[in-house]
């Protein structure tokens, strides 16, 4: 995989900081010279849910199926359903538009370099190794639709659709005052009706059937062997299966991937939103559509960060401190996927927007340690 991260240079070799600050772009009123922006990620919740189309196509003699070959549970009616057989949640990282920040320097040494992702995340800084880094692209709603052409009732060839019938005619021949009658025949032929038909099917089913349970007893003078045997057994039940769903019908089902995309509020609190609805009728539907039954993402945040939030808003000037790098110290939630009825999942997943901002001193930058991020948090991996 190509590292995809952009490298931004600081030319000069340092050794001291005069000025160094970090500044919130969106609280920021003038600047003076250009510096290095960035931001810190949010995550946002992918919901991938797999969705099962069955499709039931009843065979044309389906009403004859208990009267000529004894089955009574067919397919009646064509029907399409839909149902739900697998839900996953999982963060991936999005910039956070509100937490974009601005380095300025003056005079400022005490690193070689900081790495920056495409999408200006904050990744490492004097690191020689650069992560390496995919982000995926966030669309509101995707699915994958694996939809292919319905299995069909074959047009099996016709088997004897007319039939010769014979009509007596009868004629009245006078001889010698003596009056005869004499019949005539008169063959015509028509077309036979749909019970005819389906007959002729259910006999042709009954005749094959016969056929290869004598195959199967070896009853036949040349008996095929090994793989001719093998595969005259298998064209045959395929034939029979073939002309059978002409009785039974057929059922087709085809897997359906969709993808749903979330971004949870920043801050802690529990949030909840409809993400789709879904009918067993008509499948997945749009949050904003009227079909089928809503289901729900929902966001708890667990409060892994409120000490560190207590300790910033008991010491004031750590919060107004500017000299240094900004990181996040993510949260975490309890996210739930449910309907009206139940729960479908529980995950806990990390949350960074749900965590707190901390500072890395430029101190400890100015000295060239090591310093590497977790990209898709904005967390601080390590100093070395």
């Amino acid at each position: 995989m190509q590292k995809i991260l952009f490298l931004f240079l600081i030319a000069a070799l340092f050794a001291g900081c005069h000025s160094f600050s970090v500044v919130k772009v969106s609280e920021a009123k003038k600047v003076k010279s250009y510096g290095l922006y960035y931001k810190l990620p949010a995550t946002a919740l992918k919901v991938d849910v797999t969705v099962v189309r069955t499709d039931k196509i009843a065979g044309p003699y389906s009403q004859y199926a208990s009267e000529f070959l004894g089955i009574d549970e067919v397919i009646t009616a064509d029907e399409v359903s839909y149902k739900i057989v697998g839900i996953n949640v999982d963060g991936i990282p999005v910039p956070d538009t509100s937490k974009m920040f601005l380095i300025r320097s003056k005079k400022c040494r005490g690193f070689e370099n900081i790495a920056v992702s495409p999408q200006g995340f904050l990744c490492s800084v004097n690191q020689d190794v650069l992560p390496e880094f995919n982000m995926e692209e966030l669309n509101v709603a995707d699915y994958e639709n694996n939809f292919r052409e319905l299995t069909r009732i074959k047009n099996l060839p016709a088997r004897k659709l007319f039939k010769e019938d014979i009509d007596t005619i009868y004629k009245y021949v006078s001889n010698d005052s003596v009056t005869r009658k004499i019949p005539t025949y008169k063959k015509y032929i028509s077309r036979k009706t749909e019970e005819e038909v389906a007959k002729d099917a259910a006999d042709f089913i009954v005749k094959l059937r016969k056929r290869k349970s004598k195959l199967m007893m070896g009853i036949y003078t040349n008996h095929p062997k090994g793989s001719a045997y093998v595969n005259m057994i298998s064209d045959m039940d395929k034939l029979e299966s073939e002309y059978l769903s002409l009785f039974t019908g057929v059922t087709d089902e085809q897997t359906m991937n969709y993808s749903f995309y979330f971004v949870p509020g920043d801050g802690s609190h529990t949030e909840s939103s409809v993400l789709f609805r879904f009918s067993d009728s008509g499948g997945i539907f749009e949050s904003s559509e009227n079909n089928g039954q809503p289901y729900y993402i929902g966001c708890a945040d667990n409060g892994q960060t409120t000490a560190i939030d207590s300790l910033m808003a008991h010491n004031p000037k750590l919060a107004k401190n500017t000299k240094g790098l900004v990181y996040r110290i993510p949260g975490e939630a309890k996210i739930t996927i449910s309907n009206d009825e139940k729960i479908l999942l529980e995950k806990t997943l990390t949350i960074a927007q749900y965590g707190s901002l901390s500072l890395i001193p430029a101190k400890t930058i100015k000295k060239g340690k090591k310093i590497e991020f977790f990209i898709c948090t904005g967390g601080l991996k390590g100093i070395w």
